[in-house]
């Protein structure tokens, strides 16, 4: 039962922490990307 919890929690923990990464990553591309269409409309 306990070993079972665990492995609940990892999977969750993971796949909240990979879609952290993902969110994070997708705004980091988005705000490059916005800042390198602002210096080249400058």
């Amino acid at each position: 039962m306990g070993g079972f919890v665990v492995a609940m929690l990892t999977r969750v923990g993971m796949a909240l922490a990979e879609a952290i990464i993902a969110r994070f990553a997708w705004e980091l591309y988005a705000y490059m990307r916005s800042r390198n269409a602002a210096a080249a409309a400058a």
